[in-house]
């Protein structure tokens, strides 16, 4: 097992937002300056949506699959957690190389139990806990599949932009921050875990209580933040040029 594990979370490519080709810039120059032998973790919502249909994926994503397939060439692994704005998937991204995990994977350091999750299930918000349900359950998504591919990504983009706007006021809010903490603390005491590492709610953090530890990768598409586990430390970091060179934005011993 690899001692650097890199997570990165939240680019939602496809999103039409200001900045969307340097985001992709930048994650390339990311990926060409991992060591060979690293690990790396996306956490979810890598696109703004995903619609996999059995014979078609999105052609406009061609240079992300790209990056993605270069990176697996160089030795570095990949592993995807699926997000709740990764709606229906197939196996293309096992074709490349990449594998996928559809809630969460954990490891263990040392005697630690850590835990990569993209985060949107820790809520406590039942209405968006049900939906999520239903939308993830086979009999919906065999019926989504059926749709054709332009209806039913016109669907998702709408559904996409509407769920922005909403919570366009409320994402970046000290408040949202710590009930993010609360809610990781209680996940990590729940299940008898040490480290919790997630995304989804767009804030970076790291963030110790108890001797357990939550870290968020922040939205690679506003900052890149992303998470370095090396041995037993973590790093918050932000991406520059070349990682050997990245600010360290906060540091703490797991």
């Amino acid at each position: 097992m690899s001692e650097l594990k890199y997570f990165v979370s939240d680019f939602h490519f496809g999103a039409g937002l200001a900045g969307d080709n340097e985001s992709l810039a930048r994650f390339e120059r990311f990926c060409s300056s991992l060591p060979c032998d690293a690990q790396l973790y996306i956490l979810g919502d890598f696109f703004d949506f995903w619609i996999e249909h059995k014979y078609t994926v999105r052609l406009d994503f061609a240079e992300i699959y790209t990056v993605l397939v270069n990176t697996k060439r160089r030795g570095v692994e990949i592993f995807m957690v699926r997000g709740n704005h990764d709606f229906i998937r197939g196996n293309f991204f096992e074709k490349l190389g990449v594998e996928v995990f559809d809630d969460a994977t954990k490891f263990e350091i040392g005697a630690k139990k850590v835990c990569c999750i993209h985060g949107d299930g820790i809520s406590k918000d039942f209405f968006y806990n049900i939906m999520k349900f239903i939308l993830k359950s086979a009999c919906f998504q065999l019926f989504y599949k059926t749709i054709h591919p332009t209806v039913s990504i016109y669907l998702a983009q709408f559904a996409s932009n509407l769920s922005r706007k909403k919570n366009k006021k409320t994402v970046k809010s000290a408040t949202r921050k710590e009930r993010y903490r609360k809610y990781a603390l209680e996940f990590l005491e729940k299940r008898g875990l040490d480290v919790l590492i997630m995304g989804h709610s767009h804030i970076f953090d790291l963030y110790k209580s108890d001797g357990r530890i939550y870290a968020n990768c922040g939205a690679w598409f506003e900052k890149p933040t992303y998470v370095l586990l090396d041995r037993n430390k973590l790093f918050l970091k932000e991406f520059g040029s070349d990682i050997q060179s990245d600010a360290v934005l906060e540091e703490m011993e797991i």
